[in-house]
């Protein structure tokens, strides 16, 4: 298709499209400044995208930090130094997609971003109403309020179905969030149930945000009884009442329908007790530690840290075999970067660290979920346009046998105190023959097995 309707146009940043085009190529055209404009280049050989013309690396492929900053403002330099420099033999530089951590271009984001929403945080309210501890009625009751697709007054009004009034207060339009929150029956409700402080949040709050607010709030009960419960059978009973109002003549709202919805709360949450494991039912605190590898084994522990998405970043490791025995640490300040490149780094440099000391059989851990993930995803497709990932898996197959392991930060201390102490620095990367001093007793901490407490779902 580009090369059917391209050869007309002089840039790819400038697409049009004639009368007699496709529909589809007309579609992308109109649709091309949001795709351009979130297109950036996972670098490379550095043959397509140029810094002006001059080597800005120096003969072991690191910026030149000091010529840097020189000619460019402090941040700038800070922004650069926590970019990945280009290396020949990576191939050619790639255009990428920049709304995901993959950097390739779904629908799903896409379509995000025409409608100015940010897809991550819709998935996380998608995951977030399915794994409700309630019952699927009440999950499909509050996925339709996120969606705004119950059929109000407001809605039926639109499409040229009657009046828009509501039904129970017979005063203000009737749309979703009206009927859940803002109507006297419901508004009652919820202010007897809330405490004073939390209401200027709560009915404030735009609809899906108001959605994502409730459910996230796990740890909050009343009378013993998760709020994601109550507020999901109070959603469903106002719609219920809602709906009698409408089409039964005799039916009157109840005059107390704060207790009957907290009742109807502990019945189920009192049957739900006794035949689920759900996760909210296990909030409890537990023990964390640092583990020794198996022998013959080395274990790398990288943490990363930023202050600031993106913002001022450090990282940080340490190498010890399987009495917990200090074989080697670097710190590397990295200058300005995301949170995830923070760890990412530090996972980059710990391997090189690691096969600069011709160590082999490593297991490396860290505490970010998130890092992991995208390594796991990478080894299994083969590819990533995330370099830090590519690089990452080709140093870890030149090493030889690497696994990647997520624990919980308060494993991790000792990595994670390397990568705070790495922000005292300059930056670049500071490898340390010995452990500093303030750093002997997280390491005697971690020989000696002491646990950390930690909460959360066991």
């Amino acid at each position: 298709m580009l090369s059917k309707y391209h050869k007309r146009c002089k840039d790819l940043g400038n697409l049009a499209f004639k009368s007699g085009d496709s529909r589809l190529w007309k579609a992308i055209t109109n649709n091309w400044p949001l795709i351009h404009n979130n297109t950036g280049w996972a670098i490379g050989n550095e043959n397509t995208v140029k810094f002006w013309t001059d080597n800005w690396l120096s003969n072991d492929n690191d910026w030149k930090i000091d010529e840097l900053r020189n000619y460019l403002p402090h941040d700038i330099v800070a922004q650069i130094s926590g970019l990945l420099p280009p290396r020949l033999n990576e191939g050619n530089d790639k255009a990428k997609w920049e709304g995901n951590k993959e950097g390739i271009c779904t629908t799903a984001h896409a379509y995000a971003l025409i409608k100015n929403e940010h897809v991550d945080e819709h998935k996380s309210l998608w995951r977030s109403i399915w794994k409700a501890n309630i019952q699927q009625r009440l999950r499909m009751h509050i996925w339709r309020i996120a969606h705004g697709n119950l059929p109000t007054k407001k809605k039926l009004n639109s499409q040229g179905l009657g009046s828009d009034i509501c039904p129970i207060c017979n005063r203000y339009s009737e749309t979703t969030l009206h009927a859940m929150r803002d109507c006297i029956k419901s508004r009652e409700v919820w202010s007897k149930c809330l405490r004073n402080e939390l209401h200027g949040t709560f009915f404030n709050c735009s609809q899906m945000n108001w959605v994502r607010w409730n459910l996230n709030n796990r740890r909050a009960s009343m009378g013993g009884i998760p709020w994601v419960v109550i507020f999901a059978i109070a959603c469903s009973s106002f719609w219920h009442w809602r709906n009698l109002v409408l089409y039964e003549e005799d039916f009157a709202l109840p005059n107390d329908p704060t207790s009957i919805i907290l009742s109807l709360a502990d019945q189920y949450w009192t049957a739900a007790s006794h035949c689920t494991n759900d996760p909210i039912q296990h909030i409890a605190p537990f023990n964390v530690k640092w583990d020794p590898p198996p022998v013959d084994w080395i274990k790398l522990n990288t943490d990363g840290t930023a202050y600031g998405n993106p913002g001022n970043a450090g990282c940080g490791g340490i190498l010890r075999d399987h009495k917990g025995e200090w074989i080697g640490g670097f710190t590397s300040h990295i200058g300005s970067c995301s949170a995830l490149d923070a760890e990412l780094w530090g996972i980059l440099k710990g391997l090189a660290f690691t096969k600069k000391k011709g160590l082999n059989s490593i297991m490396v851990e860290c505490d970010s979920k998130e890092a992991i993930t995208l390594i796991d995803k990478a080894k299994s497709s083969g590819f990533s346009f995330n370099q830090f990932i590519n690089r990452i898996i080709m140093l870890a197959s030149d090493i030889g046998r690497v696994t990647f392991l997520h624990n919980f930060r308060e494993a991790y201390t000792c990595a994670d105190w390397l990568a705070k102490f790495s922000l005292s620095s300059n930056v670049g990367l500071v490898e340390l023959a010995d452990p500093p001093s303030d750093l002997m007793r997280f390491i005697a901490r971690d020989k000696l097995g002491i646990s950390s407490c930690r909460v959360g779902p066991v």
